[in-house]
């Protein structure tokens, strides 16, 4: 769902807008966008849970098909007496509510019947949106372009099946540290690959250089890796690689298509079992040699126009 419109205050009505009457026809789970459950909500269906779900440092999603929520099965919710609070206030959500679009929502039971009070579900909920973390559901949202776009890329061969068949975990923490990812790496029991994603480093104005990042943070991330490697891999048996946004190799020209190997919407370290790279090391051995290949044919530019494209990626630096 639109996380930006979806902000807006709730619309201090006694009454919708519109008049409502559920026919539970199924239709508002085949929408697109996602369904989060806040701590507590996942509580409540804990062990309904699945692959089709990716958790965030304060709630969990439902990962979408395209076709409908995991959890609708025929036309109905099996989860429908623990469902989140976002299910709950359908259709009286702010956005549709604000944006007075409720004649577009895919939904049958909108027009029918008489105009309702609002509920107490839908004042919850505008509550519940004011506490989410809107940035690092968006740099999740990122991270599983590009990871997607990698794979197709047939940059990490190894990592297809589990970004195909959803064995990834995707985690954002406050900062490269071990302790913040700690928890993130008990998550491998379950999972084959977890990111961890970091804040960006905000942009600056600097006079002449307005809009320029002179606070670019790659070579402290870079140096945290180290720090972090050794801890996760001799305490966890866990082994790590790093990707960030500006992402150098620093006896490279600026504009040698080499660079997206290691390149990312955001500053990211992804964690695998060393035991998997040590199963695929003869896999692993060809990488390099086939990633210079492929990304040699795509060229800088191209690379750079499809990775702003599909995952938001873009360079501090404007000039690149």
């Amino acid at each position: 769902h639109n996380k930006t419109s979806a902000m807006r205050p709730l619309l201090s009505l006694a009454l919708s807008p519109f008049p409502f009457e559920c026919t539970e026809c199924g239709d508002c789970c085949r929408v697109a966008g996602d369904v989060w459950f806040d701590r507590e909500e996942a509580r409540r269906v804990e062990g309904a849970w699945s692959d089709a779900l990716v958790y965030e440092s304060s709630h969990r999603r439902v990962r979408r098909s395209e076709e409908q929520c995991h959890f609708l099965e025929g036309d109905k919710c099996s989860i429908h007496s623990r469902r989140p609070q976002q299910c709950r206030a359908y259709p009286f959500w702010p956005r549709i509510l604000a944006g007075r679009r409720w004649e577009d929502e895919p939904c049958e039971g909108i027009g029918r019947g008489d105009v309702v009070e609002l509920s107490e579900d839908a004042e919850r909920w505008a509550a519940w949106l004011r506490r989410f973390p809107a940035e690092a559901a968006a740099a999740i949202d990122d991270t599983e372009r590009w990871a997607r776009l990698v794979v197709d890329l047939g940059l990490c061969p190894w990592a297809k099946a589990a970004v195909d068949d959803g064995k990834c975990f995707y985690f954002y923490a406050e900062e490269a540290t071990s302790s913040s990812l700690r928890a993130a790496v008990a998550e491998l029991d379950e999972v084959d690959i977890v990111f961890a994603i970091f804040p960006k480093t905000k942009k600056k104005k600097t006079g002449a250089l307005e809009g320029r990042d002179d606070d670019d943070d790659f070579p402290a991330f870079h140096d945290a890796l180290d720090d972090v490697e050794d801890d996760l891999l001799h305490n966890y048996d866990a082994q790590i690689a790093g990707f960030h946004p500006s992402w150098t190799f620093a006896a490279l020209p600026p504009d040698d298509p080499l660079h997206f190997e290691k390149r990312s919407p955001h500053p990211t370290i992804s964690i695998i079992r060393a035991a998997d790279v040590a199963n695929a090391h003869q896999a692993t051995a060809r990488i390099a040699t086939e990633n210079e290949r492929i990304l040699a044919e795509k060229g800088y530019r191209a690379l750079r126009d499809t990775f702003k494209a599909t995952c938001g990626w873009s360079m501090p630096h404007s000039s690149q």
